[in-house]
């Protein structure tokens, strides 16, 4: 799932690929890592393809590659593999039709590896205002983030993590999905990479070479808020360099709000989520209590 930590763990993949094969694990080269080996956002090295695997008239659909050549490369580079792993990583996998999975299942299926499906699940009012801050941070976002989520909460949402992980289900069956909860309490080590290579059999130890830096920093509300207005009144590119300025200076330092909107519109998607939720903790991770989230609480209201 995006906003899960997926540029740390990829970063961290394509910067540890001779350590990885040294434990016979691959993380193939399919589309240039030279940004995330540099530290950067990336959508890591499934990220063209998974793309290709949208309908067409998606908007990130790429347009100008040839979906046939990415999936043929993508076989070969499964078919000649000697590694005993291989790990193939996109947050736009999240975001793929069930028709596009099953063309990547069929592909996947021709080697001798066994397809297993890590995803990572954020507690949703969360989620949601990660969304809402990069898209301020980069996409030049001006509309109030209480306008931003409502549109959301009408759609059939991607929030609904129980519908997500029947769609996976459907195509490479449910005993192959290994679920984690993207939450502190609730990864080993409270650490997201220990969390991870534990995911494929791995440990850290003295092997990989590991970013503390978080790679793809949210923003705080203060921040948001300046950066929204400079969206509204400034062109795109000089808004992006403010706003990456404003980033630098971290005006939400000395603040302790972890939120960037009020008790009553976190309540409202806990709410909206909330069955989903319990059935997906029972259907899918056998939690008697369907509790998913632990820090996933309705508040009352205080100060908004």
């Amino acid at each position: 799932m995006p906003k899960t930590g997926t540029s740390s763990i990829q970063v961290f993949l394509a910067k540890n690929i001779d350590a990885l094969l040294a434990n016979d694990t691959s993380y193939p080269e399919l589309e240039s890592l030279k940004i995330a080996k540099k530290g950067r956002v990336t959508s890591g090295n499934m990220g063209i393809i998974s793309r290709a695997l949208l309908p067409a008239f998606h908007s990130d659909f790429p347009e100008s590659v040839d979906r046939i050549e990415l999936l043929a490369k993508l076989e070969n580079t499964i078919q000649t593999s000697k590694a005993k792993k291989i790990i193939l990583s996109s947050e736009f996998l999240a975001v793929v039709p069930k028709e596009g999975l099953i063309q990547l299942y069929n592909i996947l299926k021709k080697s001798k590896h066994q397809i297993k499906i890590i995803i990572y699940l954020r507690a949703q009012e969360r989620f949601i205002q990660s969304v809402y801050a990069q898209r301020v941070k980069r996409h030049g976002e001006v509309e109030p983030i209480e306008k931003f989520i409502q549109q959301r909460l009408k759609e059939n949402s991607i929030l609904n993590y129980y519908n997500l992980l029947n769609k996976f289900s459907k195509v490479f069956g449910k005993n192959n999905l290994i679920i984690r909860v993207y939450e502190k309490e609730q990864l080993i080590n409270s650490n997201l990479l220990d969390d991870f290579l534990d995911s494929i059999g791995l440990k850290a130890e003295n092997i990989f070479s590991t970013n503390k830096k978080w790679v793809n920093k949210a923003l705080g509300k203060k921040t948001i808020f300046l950066s929204r207005i400079i969206n509204r009144y400034m062109p795109f590119p000089i808004a992006l360099r403010l706003i990456n300025l404003i980033e630098r200076i971290n005006i939400d330092q000395l603040s302790l709000e972890s939120d960037i909107i009020s008790c009553k519109l976190k309540n409202e998607i806990i709410t909206t989520f909330s069955d989903s939720n319990i059935k997906l903790a029972e259907v899918y991770l056998n939690r008697s209590n369907g509790l998913l989230f632990i820090n996933q609480k309705l508040k009352n209201k205080g100060k908004d």
